[in-house]
């Protein structure tokens, strides 16, 4: 039951296959409303081609962080594994970026996710 709540893979699969669907039938306009369920890039002003770049760099480190980061750490952890990867990466996709709010917090948050990510980031 935590396996299915922490891996991500079947909606990252989803929005994948959705962004696909409206660039082939030449959608932009679909595209570019979906990809923020994506990732974290304005699409305002992409054209197919970007959208299309963005589509494959987010689903591939996606599946390294939702995917193989987390079985890799259930493999060496069990549930605690789990649930303490997707903790850490969920603190750094909530603070991890840089600003001036959070700077002393998100540094430490975004340095645990690269070092938590690096097996999982190797395997994938």
């Amino acid at each position: 039951l935590v396996t299915w709540a922490v891996v991500g893979g079947t909606s990252l699969a989803r929005e994948g296959r959705a962004l696909a669907a409206a660039l082939e039938a030449g959608d932009i306009a679909a595209a570019r409303e979906r990809l923020p369920h994506l990732c974290g890039r304005d699409p305002r002003h992409l054209d197919a081609e970007g959208i299309a770049r963005a589509v494959v760099e987010s689903v591939a480190e996606n599946t390294s962080d939702a995917v193989v980061g987390a079985l890799v750490w259930g493999a060496l952890g069990g549930v605690p594994g789990l649930v303490g990867f997707r903790a850490v990466n969920t603190l750094d996709a909530m603070v991890g970026h840089r600003s001036r709010h959070y700077l002393r917090f998100g540094w430490p948050a975004a340095r645990l996710d690269d070092v938590m990510g690096f097996p999982g980031a190797r395997l994938t």
